[in-house]
């Protein structure tokens, strides 16, 4: 169960949720409002988070296929979010969970938006700092390619154990996504790992894939199986 203040945000959350649904997505069951605070009866993830489960790996390096296993389903919830025009602009490890089979569900749409257009302007600082897109960080428009990014910097830290642009401050954590280079991944994994990540972290957000593109890229994303 979640519990939460029953403001506008939060009942757009129910709302989101109740209208899809995807084996990818932390299945919406019930909700009530009761002295002023919303209750969201929700699917029960047994292994909690991914960033828990990132923890528990003691700096292991993770199998690539696992790797894959959980790329395609995040990928593939991000490919419902967005075919019903919803940008999650939060997606961070945190908010990725695992249930008792190792299944991946995005949850937590506290912070989406649901747009015809599949892009939004908001001048408000969205979602979390250390997976924030340079569009996000520069306060301009954005569309589904925030989560891009954002998928982007889970799966880097799946194989690196790491974000891709940290810093000791705010402003030069936002430097580094707007002006450095991601450094690459350990040599242990593949180009092919390699080349979604990269073409995730593309700073001009045309640049990078679509979910439509990279579920449809021809090599191990779709084949680990």
């Amino acid at each position: 169960m979640k519990i939460m203040k029953a403001r506008a945000e939060n009942i757009r959350e129910v709302t989101v949720l109740a209208s899809i649904n995807s084996e990818y997505i932390v299945r919406y069951m019930d909700s009530f409002i009761e002295d002023s605070m919303l209750y969201l009866i929700m699917e029960y993830c047994e292994r909690g988070d991914l960033s828990n489960f990132i923890k528990s790996q003691m700096k292991v390096p993770l199998n690539e296929i696992k790797i894959w296993k959980i790329a395609l389903e995040i990928m593939s919830g991000l490919g419902t979010l967005h075919g019903h025009g919803v940008i999650h602009r939060d997606i961070k490890a945190k908010n990725i969970f695992m249930t008792k089979k190792y299944c991946i569900k995005i949850g937590d749409l506290g912070t989406c938006v649901q747009t015809r257009s599949g892009s939004f302007s908001d001048c408000r600082e969205i979602g979390t700092l250390l997976y924030a897109s340079p569009e996000i960080c520069k306060g301009e428009f954005y569309s589904t390619k925030t989560d891009i990014w954002s998928f982007g910097c889970v799966l880097y830290e799946l194989c690196t154990y790491r974000h891709p642009f940290t810093g000791n401050s705010k402003s030069s954590i936002i430097s580094k996504i707007l002006k450095d280079n991601v450094v690459r991944i350990p040599e242990i994994y593949s180009k092919d790992l390699w080349f979604v990540i990269e073409r995730c972290l593309r700073k001009d957000f045309n640049e990078r894939l679509s979910t439509i593109e990279l579920l449809s890229l021809p090599c191990n994303l779709l084949t680990y199986y």
